[in-house]
């Protein structure tokens, strides 16, 4: 199974990459750090699975994170047709700010009408859920 990471906090990346591995050393991983390299890696190459960050750059090394960067994410994918699963992996209850600022849960409610879109997983890096859910997911993926 090819897996691609899409997200910007090296910690959360590497905890990801961790669990995984420990799961089955025979997966192949790929990371991107922003909107545009996740796309550009998608668009040349196929996976079986990303997982997003909601909260990602548009460039690398641009410094300047879009709140809902992985919705556009989803929202482009479906645009260009590609049919990869998506798991939105945050680690933030809150999106955006203001009166525009979603919750997690109305952030879910509307990101669920995008096809690629499986689940959403809240990753705490003090909390051991974030790892069962993963792994279960990706066992559901490996039965099919």
């Amino acid at each position: 199974m090819k897996i691609l990471i899409i997200d910007d906090t090296p910690n959360k990346i590497k905890n990801l990459e961790k669990t995984i591995k420990e799961y089955s050393s025979d997966f192949i991983i790929e990371k991107r750090e922003s909107y545009q390299t996740g796309y550009n890696a998608l668009k040349s190459d196929s996976f079986d699975l990303v997982l997003l960050d909601m909260s990602i750059p548009l460039y690398d090394l641009e410094g300047n994170v879009e709140p809902l960067g992985g919705k556009f994410f989803l929202i482009e994918m479906e645009r260009i047709g590609i049919d990869t699963n998506v798991i939105v992996v945050t680690q933030f209850p809150n999106f955006g700010a203001g009166k525009s600022q979603l919750t997690l849960d109305e952030l879910n409610a509307d990101i669920k009408q995008y096809k690629n879109y499986k689940r959403t997983i809240f990753y705490d890096s003090k909390n051991t859920k974030w790892k069962i859910e993963l792994i279960n997911y990706i066992k559901s993926l490996k039965v099919k």
